[in-house]
């Protein structure tokens, strides 16, 4: 949680939390690190990953009972199943659903 008036960085938000593959402090800059990342914008909240150090990108991975159901990668969204829509639903070229 942010103290009293923290100032939001662009980057990170106003409050983050990084769960990394690397122990950061030992790798002291000189390993890669890939990262999930939560974050708190002013305008919104964020999930995904962040890479330092040289790390390749990472993709983020939906999981539901040790089970993957859907993946953000480069090129977008895939969804492994059903897509139910419960109001009206659209789509865009970014999102493909595999069965």
């Amino acid at each position: 949680m942010p103290s009293a008036g923290a100032i939001c960085n662009a980057t990170e938000g106003c409050a983050w939390i990084d769960v990394c593959d690397t122990d950061i402090l030992y790798a002291n800059g000189d390993l890669p690190v890939g990262c999930a990342r939560i974050s708190a914008k002013k305008d919104r909240v964020e999930f995904g990953s962040r890479s330092f150090d040289g790390a390749s990108n990472r993709d983020v991975y939906i999981i539901r009972n040790n089970q993957v159901v859907g993946k953000f990668d480069n090129n977008g969204l895939t969804v492994y199943g059903t897509i139910t829509s419960t109001g009206g639903f659209s789509t865009n070229s970014a999102l493909r659903a595999t069965k």
